[in-house]
């Protein structure tokens, strides 16, 4: 590629010998041949340093074949119109790594300071300065992916037969496929992509051979599980149903003002603004949202996504490079996982709310640059809040910042329902906070983050999903910035909370039942057997509460459990009629006594 680089830069048209293409065909065939090779390496690659590696290859090689057409334009005078590529290039999915040189040249000014004491904040401010517009090589961070995409390890679709045992053989068949891979966190990664577990799994009578009447059996199994509902639930109507297990904390995707301020926004701005933020999707709503969402978390500035799962697929790759670290808790939700791997910083995880393991991985981390600790502010599946206050203390100490996942927070933690941080004291030391406007604030759709200004302005050059998606739809916006507004005026619904989850969790001891978490509106009744959870939600249904178990690969083996949700919108006879259904079903299983 070097070789092939240099004589393009050397040879001028005109004076081109046949000697000197024959040569540079030569040269092109050859990087053809290699990226053949390379694709067949990337997706079996098992080391993530090394798949990282040949995607940065892949790209160099697309830049020398680029080149290698523009040469051949130049060569017989056409233009770039008029020619016809002699090569389809492979575009990977860009995962985001930057070629090293570009971070060594982008950072030269603060690496040469990394252990001088400057503050993590400072730095951070130094480092979004020096990425800011004036270095037009910021291209190299993020380069537009082609039409390709990675070659997939398992091209054959398949089905699994659903009956009465399909939960537990699938969890066998996860179970083995961990085992296999040697991934030793279900929360992390559960794959099924190696051919002797599927082998195994159609052995087991698991997975057809055949596949040739795939939607025929797919529509009798729907139509025979549509008969067995209508049998058994005869006499129950959506009507006579409590949900106990939506994300709606605060009942506001009923509230008359906030449904009113979609329908207005959807008269005045119509369905959908048909593009992406930077070119035609900006508008006065989606401004005045995002100042009422800093203005909330009490923050400099906030971007918004489609989801709190962009928004944190679209941080970590912005804000840290190979020279700095990001310390995650082991039980982080999938999108921080996600968005964590796009990165190329270290990466330390930490055991579940461990001090102690934490400040040991600090300790390692101290010859980075940046140090980003990450973590739920509330953990989805127990319920359990994250120790704010020590993890900002050791932050402190060892010179990191602090970012929280707030999606199961943002609008009732805390006495003014701003979060977890408002809960526990720390508002003024969390740097970064990711949160959801799909679950209390509204509950249709969208994510924001919200920051320092500087990392903001970042964001909406740098973020690929804000750059590539399109802006939230008016009714959405509108829907959201009601809700909002309604919790700045008050904090009633917010503090009604705590009385209405206290109830259930109290009732449900004294019931009998184990609840896990504390002080939580996700209240899991812990019930340690899949087929015992998924066997009493279908129960409970049947009495007009609707509830879901989960089990693995959702939650660890041997911990499912039914998750209720309470909500504001619960009235305290909602409550107590959730309590009696689980204790009726409950005593029906031999659960309690």
């Amino acid at each position: 590629m070097a070789l092939m680089s240099e004589m393009m830069n050397q040879l001028e048209p005109g004076r081109v010998q046949p000697s000197d293409t024959e040569l540079l065909q030569q040269l092109y065939s050859v990087c053809l041949n290699m990226q053949g090779r390379l694709l067949k390496l990337i997706p079996v690659a098992s080391d993530e340093k090394l798949m990282e590696e040949l995607l940065v290859l892949n790209d160099e090689l697309n830049g020398a074949f680029a080149r290698y057409n523009g040469f051949q334009r130049r060569l017989s005078g056409q233009s770039p119109a008029e020619q016809t590529p002699s090569a389809t290039y492979t575009n990977l999915v860009d995962l985001g790594p930057v070629p090293q040189a570009l971070h060594q040249q982008e950072h030269a000014a603060v690496s040469t300071q990394q252990l001088e004491g400057r503050s993590a904040i400072s730095m951070l401010s130094h480092q979004m300065t020096s990425l800011s517009a004036g270095h037009d090589d910021g291209r190299a961070v993020f380069t537009q992916a082609g039409n390709g995409s990675l070659p997939k390890r398992t091209e054959s679709v398949r089905y699994i037969v659903p009956d009465e045992r399909t939960g537990e053989r699938l969890a066998e068949g996860l179970d083995s496929a961990v085992r296999n891979s040697g991934a030793d966190d279900t929360q992390e990664s559960t794959v099924l992509g190696s051919s002797p577990n599927f082998d195994w799994m159609v052995a087991k009578g698991m997975i057809p051979v055949s596949q040739a009447n795939a939607m025929e059996d797919i529509e009798k199994w729907l139509a025979d599980n549509v008969e067995e509902c209508t049998t058994d639930n005869e006499g129950v109507t959506s009507e006579d149903i409590l949900n106990f297990c939506a994300n709606n904390y605060l009942g506001l995707s009923s509230h008359p003002e906030v449904v009113q301020a979609g329908v207005e926004a959807l008269r005045e701005y119509g369905a959908g603004l048909s593009s992406v933020r930077f070119i035609c999707g900006t508008q006065d709503l989606h401004k005045r949202l995002e100042q009422k969402v800093a203005q909330f978390h009490e923050r400099e500035d906030a971007i918004l996504y489609a989801s709190c799962f962009d928004a944190n697929a679209g941080l970590f790759e912005v804000l840290l490079g190979p020279d700095d670290a990001v310390l995650s808790d082991e039980l982080n939700h999938a999108s921080i996982i996600d968005g964590i791997r796009l990165c190329r910083a270290k990466r330390l995880r930490y055991r579940h709310m461990d001090l102690n393991d934490l400040e040991n991985k600090l300790k390692e981390a101290q010859s980075c640059r940046l140090r980003l600790i990450a973590t739920d502010g509330v953990f989805s599946m127990d319920g359990d809040v994250a120790p704010l206050r020590e993890i900002c203390d050791l932050a402190e100490r060892y010179g990191a910042m602090v970012f929280i996942d707030e999606c199961h927070a943002t609008g009732f933690m805390g006495p003014r329902g701003r979060g977890t941080d408002e809960l526990l004291g720390v508002m003024d030391k969390v740097h970064i906070v990711n949160s959801t406007l799909g679950k209390a604030l509204g509950g249709a759709a969208g994510g924001y983050t919200v920051g320092p200004k500087p990392l903001i302005d970042l964001l909406r050059q740098r973020s690929r999903p804000y750059l590539f998606s399109n802006s939230l739809p008016p009714p959405v916006v509108g829907c959201s910035t009601r809700a909002i507004e309604l919790l700045l005026k008050s904090n009633e619904i917010a503090q009604s909370m705590a009385a209405k989850t206290k109830r259930f969790r109290d009732s449900m001891t004294r019931a009998g039942f184990t609840i896990s978490g504390s002080n939580h509106p996700i209240c899991p009744v812990m019930l340690g057997d899949a087929r015992l959870a998924s066997l009493m939600a279908d129960d409970m249904l049947k009495l007009g509460v609707y509830v879901i178990g989960f089990s693995y690969p959702v939650v660890p083996k041997g911990k499912a459990r039914i998750r209720v949700q309470i909500s504001a919108a619960h009235s305290d006879q909602d409550i107590d009629r959730c309590v009696d259904a689980f204790t009726q079903i409950g005593r029906k299983h031999g659960v309690i006594s």
